[in-house]
């Protein structure tokens, strides 16, 4: 192994370490984390397919991590066919002797962000099929690769700043390795919410948990604006909320994607 692969390996082991230790602080966390495996899902990540498969390949040898495979799903139509539903990525998590070896090294629940400094993720833009099913039967729709454009990169610039800046501030009492932003029905236009990544995040928390928090030091308060964007912008741009016409068609006198 020359120079440049060994510090390629390197920088994986240690990014792969960090997230299976990452993973088992907390008390609401399974100790798993979840990744897909395919070749093409390596593309933007900084980590690619070969190093990837090698430094799994050896923590596994060493006894250090544990590996589940992805599997599809499917679903009976009750037409003599089947159709395909998203499935489960693989899950890895570290073994016994993984912890223990950390702990021989100084490195516990307490201080691993000391040690294995949680990454923002690389492309925090999540692309979505429409969902199939209703009910308790309804599934989420299927991640989509998307060719990257203008209107992409903008909405990728936006989340890489907010990550950014919250790289630089404190949270206590709650876990947080940055935001994705995921978008729904095949459409930059649907949906858009962020969510924070990783095993055991806040947003996983109780509400009465996430209360407890604080940020920079001061506590935090949690604001229930669900539905109400469009009560927000009409209010900024001093358009008058009424039931009786469509509120898009009126807002600031021009539509507005919906």
């Amino acid at each position: 192994m020359g120079a440049r692969t060994a510090t390629k390996f390197t920088l994986a082991l240690d990014r792969f370490v960090g997230d299976l230790l990452r993973a088992r602080t907390g008390t609401n966390t399974t100790g798993r984390i979840y990744r897909p495996t395919g070749k093409g899902d390596f593309s933007d990540a900084p980590v690619k397919y070969d190093m990837f498969m090698r430094v799994l390949d050896g923590l596994k040898a060493l006894g250090l991590v544990e590996h589940r495979k992805g599997r599809t799903r499917y679903v009976e139509t009750g037409f003599a066919a089947r159709v395909t539903v998203p499935g489960r990525a693989a899950r890895f998590w570290a073994t016994t002797k993984l912890l223990e070896l950390a702990q021989d090294h100084g490195i516990n629940s307490d201080n691993v962000d000391d040690h294995f400094f949680p990454e923002p993720p690389t492309n925090p833009l999540v692309l979505k099929d429409y969902a199939t099913g209703r009910g308790q039967s309804k599934e989420q729709g299927s991640r989509i690769k998307y060719k990257r454009t203008a209107q992409t990169e903008k909405l990728e610039r936006d989340v890489k700043e907010l990550n950014a800046f919250l790289m630089h501030c404190k949270l206590t009492g709650g876990r947080h390795e940055g935001y994705q932003r995921t978008f729904n029905n095949a459409s930059w236009e649907k949906g858009g919410r962020l969510y924070s990544v990783g095993e055991g995040n806040y947003q996983q928390l109780s509400e009465d948990e996430r209360l407890k928090m604080s940020f920079n030091g001061e506590p935090v308060a949690e604001i229930d604006i669900k539905a109400s964007h469009l009560t927000i912008y009409h209010a900024t741009v001093g358009e008058p909320l009424e039931g009786l016409s469509d509120p898009y068609a009126r807002a600031g006198g021009v539509g507005i994607d919906r």
